[in-house]
């Protein structure tokens, strides 16, 4: 289809032509850079979209098409050597593989690719031949960690990551300058029965057919030297100013201007005369004087200070390495002080073939630094209007089941980048990026059959062990919830009818439009390999559990019930429950701006006060968004 109404020769001269009329138009504006700059930036969109036309074709060429394949001979040969090499890799020395052609129809060849695996090679004895006593003492001290294990088949994968470790290793060990270049694999002795007079002696365990393989590693010295250089830390100073360019170079206006000059535990700290609490940076740098040089705490430091979400970019650079001493600048530029960004968007809902539009509307005020400690305070204030499938339809106007719904929601948020907790426990969390968010919002809901709000105020801690694992302790979630009648005096009162009836079949449906409160705490784990801008294979888990009105359990009922004022019918709702969640997906790239992503969101609510359920917004649901039906309840 797409290639029916594709002319590649036709798009080529587009092509040419807007690239012609752009080569005149910069001719003429070469005296004038502004003028010039719009143009680059206009022509250089279309010549990009008419160069992707002539070259991959048109919109259904790309996004349903693929380009036609052929066949080549010598790609059959390389296919069959590249799985036999990476047979070989896995351990299978003896691996053979060929192919074979068949003729098809319409002028089409199947390949089919033939593979004996034979016996895997299996890993003997691994040997350590290391010339530096030091290395050959820290090496043999981590060879429970090791990634190459006897009795395992023989994998290039693992012994490539032997080397990373015993490199990763080292380097936290004061070895800067050390690389896996100096760590070789010196002898890699294939077996063809080796153990087999082992076996029938009983001395080994085992088949007499298993093949084996001996490994010998040896790690050298530098050329000229007994011994591998150990490094420590020199002078750390920290420079703090928005004159540093993004390779951590300072301006001139930088170096003239001067910074305010600061000391803590031995690090100095020039600071461009902002009030930024240097006990709070001290936290986040893991690099000391006179320590040994170590690479997970130069990498972490850099990450910390990054996720401050205070500076546009951070650089640790040793400037000098006289005597084996590194002499370390941390160089970082502010963000600005204060930032607002305003967003919007438009939604619309097709129902029964009438389309009802809709949008929204959201703006985000940032204060960062806000008390001295880099703090980072939000306010959010969001507004939106958009079309929805009422409950019940209005009974005046029967065939009418779109309505029209609007939200107004504000939120504000102070984060602190530590863990507010009494005691020494709190310094424990220092090194994983940890914050405290303390959070208030409002959110209030109208439509003609009812209006709802909630306010919620929250308070968590979090931290982050690796990019890709995440923890959040919840250790206060207060909501009060109130709910009345709609814009629409007539639709609020079917749909109050129609909650009685739900009532009277046994629904507690009817108990989240009603006046409560509920409060929780809660624990979440947060796998993430899903990297922004990466379009590749990638998995994301995140496990809750929580645990609602845990305090209430130090009262009867009958207390809470006078407490709270609550009747069958008015007063104060309260909540006891416990709820678990697991929420995974599964990304797989089908080309460079197409994912295809699976999830499965599933969990369990018990709720044990005694209304027997949980506030509406920590129910699970499926199935239409406004339909009653969509929640099941079990018990």
């Amino acid at each position: 289809m797409g290639l029916s109404r594709y002319n590649r020769e036709e798009a080529l001269q587009k092509l040419q032509a807007k690239t012609n009329e752009f080569e005149q138009q910069s001719q003429q504006l070469a005296n004038q850079p502004d003028a010039l700059k719009k143009v680059n930036r206009q022509y250089g969109r279309k010549l990009k979209h008419l160069r992707v036309k002539a070259e991959e074709g048109n919109w259904l060429m790309r996004s349903l098409g693929e380009p036609p394949s052929y066949f080549a001979e010598s790609d059959a040969k390389a296919n069959a050597a590249k799985m036999q090499k990476y047979l070989s890799d896995k351990g299978f020395f003896n691996a053979k593989t060929a192919y074979s052609l068949d003729t098809l129809r319409r002028r089409q060849i199947r390949v089919n690719y033939l593979i004996t695996e034979n016996e895997g090679f299996y890993l003997r004895n691994i040997t350590y031949t290391i010339a530096d006593p030091r290395v050959d003492s820290i090496v043999r001290q981590s060879f429970d960690k090791a990634k190459l294990q006897t009795g395992e088949r023989f994998d290039f994968d693992n012994m490539a990551a032997e080397r990373v470790r015993v490199e990763t290793l080292l380097r936290d060990q004061g070895y800067y300058t050390f690389s896996r270049q100096y760590i070789r694999a010196t002898d890699v002795d294939t077996i063809r029965r080796g153990n087999d007079r082992r076996f029938y002696d009983k001395l080994e365990p085992g088949d007499s057919t298993r093949r084996n393989v001996d490994v010998a590693l040896q790690i050298i010295n530098p050329p000229g030297k007994s011994a591998h250089p150990i490094y420590h830390i020199g002078t750390v100073d920290v420079r703090i100013s928005p004159e540093i360019d993004a390779s951590g170079a300072s301006t001139p206006t930088a170096l003239a201007s001067g910074l305010d000059t600061l000391r803590r535990n031995s690090i100095t700290y020039l600071l461009g005369g902002r009030d930024i609490s240097t006990r709070l940076l001290d936290t986040k740098i893991l690099i000391r004087p006179g320590q040994l040089y170590n690479q997970t705490n130069y990498r972490d430091t850099q990450r910390q200070l990054f996720l401050l979400n205070q500076f546009k970019f951070v650089n640790l650079n040793f400037i000098d390495t006289t005597n084996r001493r590194l002499r370390t600048l941390i160089t970082a530029a502010p963000l600005d002080k204060y930032e607002a960004t305003a967003e919007g968007g438009a939604t619309g809902l097709l129902y029964q073939g009438q389309g009802y539009p809709g949008g929204f509307g959201s703006l985000i005020f940032r204060v960062r630094n806000m008390l001295g400690g880099l703090e980072t305070f939000e306010t959010s204030v969001r507004f939106g209007i958009e079309a929805q499938t009422g409950f019940v339809n209005d009974p005046n106007n029967p065939s009418k089941a779109v309505y029209s719904s609007q939200e107004l929601g504000v939120s504000s948020s102070l984060i602190f980048p530590q863990i507010l907790f009494p005691g020494p426990f709190r310094f424990r969390f220092n090194r994983y990026a940890p914050r405290t968010q303390v959070s208030l919002s409002f959110n209030n809901t109208f439509r003609p059959d009812f209006r709802r709000s909630l306010l919620r105020a929250t308070m968590a801690y979090n931290w982050q062990t690796t990019p890709a694992k995440q923890f959040s302790f919840l250790i206060a979630d207060i909501n009060l919830i109130n709910a009345g009648d709609g814009n629409s005096q007539v639709i609020s009162q079917a749909f109050r009818d129609q909650l009685d009836l739900l009532q009277k079949q046994g629904s507690t449906v009817y108990l989240s439009f009603r006046r409560s409160i509920s409060s929780s705490f809660s624990f979440a784990y947060t796998y993430n390999t899903n990297t922004p801008g990466q379009n590749r294979r990638a998995n994301f888990l995140r496990t809750v559990v929580e645990s609602g009105g845990t305090t209430l359990n130090f009262f009867t009922d009958s207390q809470l019930r006078k407490f709270f004022n609550t009747t069958d019918s008015t007063g104060l709702q309260f909540y006891k429950y416990l709820r678990f969640n697991v929420d995974y997906r599964h990304y797989i790239p089908l080309r460079s701006r197409i994912t295809l992503a699976f999830r499965v969101n599933t969990g369990l609510v018990y709720g044990y006060g005694s209304n027997r359920t949980a506030p509406y917004e920590k129910l699970f649901f499926a199935g239409a968004a406004t339909a009653f039906g969509r929640g099941f309840r079990v018990g």
